[in-house]
Order: structure tokens, then C-alpha cells, then sequence
């Protein structure tokens, strides 16, 4: 689709409703990578989670926004694993993960990466 007035493509997409989804895939950023920012992650891991895990036991929920493919998401998820091996209390979590692009979040539904989305894991997560 190739329309240069934007008043006509608007036009164009009320009376073609799936464009929506096109024009959705063509402007979100589908980044997203394990442990993407690993001083982050680590900083999370080392500072937050010890001063939340008897919070977390008690409210369980957390919503990770922005999504993307979900790797993210999971990399949170695992860091909470961790944290919560060492606690006696125990913790069901509900990890709400949104994104705008659903293509983006059926492949962050399957929860299926190939190698070379983990790269940024560590060898002992990665074992696990």
C-alpha cells in the first residue's frame, strides 16, 4: 500500500480494517533478546528482588508492558525463579505480558527460541 496523503490513507484503512495490523507490525520495534540489558538484569537480580521477594509471596502479579516477542518477560520470570528458590514461602506468579502486536505475542505465547536468542543467558541458567 502506497498512499502519500495522509488523509486518503486514513480513508483507505476505515474502509480496510486489516491495514490496521499492517501499519501496527510496520511502526512497533519487535526487540527483544534474553537478558537484553545484562547490567540491568543484574542490578534487578542483585538489588530489587532481594527487597520484593516477601512482597512478591504476598501479591504474586507483575505486568512487563511492551513485550515484544517475550524475552523480557521470561528473563524476569527466571530471575524470580531464583530469587524464590531460597524462600520458604510459596509463590504461584501471574507475569502479565502485553504487547500492541499480536504476531509479536503468539511468539511470545509459544515460548519457543532458538539458540541464538540465548546468547545473553548465562551458562548456569541456560543448564537449567
Amino acid at each position: 500500500m502506497n498512499i502519500m496523503n495522509p488523509l486518503k490513507y486514513l480513508a483507505w484503512t476505515q474502509s480496510h480494517p486489516s491495514e490496521y495490523d499492517c501499519l501496527i507490525e510496520a511502526l512497533t520495534v519487535k526487540v527483544s533478546s534474553f537478558f537484553r540489558n545484562p547490567v540491568v538484569f543484574e542490578i534487578i537480580a542483585q538489588q530489587v528482588l532481594p527487597l520484593t521477594t516477601e512482597r512478591l509471596t504476598r501479591l504474586g502479579n507483575m505486568w512487563i508492558p511492551g513485550t515484544a516477542t517475550g524475552e523480557e518477560a521470561y528473563s524476569i520470570a527466571i530471575l524470580i525463579h531464583e530469587a524464590m528458590l531460597h524462600e520458604d514461602a510459596p509463590w504461584h506468579p501471574y507475569i502479565f505480558a502485553t504487547d500492541i502486536s499480536e504476531q509479536a505475542l503468539k511468539t511470545a505465547e509459544t515460548g519457543v527460541y532458538g539458540r541464538q536468542r540465548l546468547e545473553s543467558v548465562k551458562l548456569g541458567i541456560l543448564d537449567k
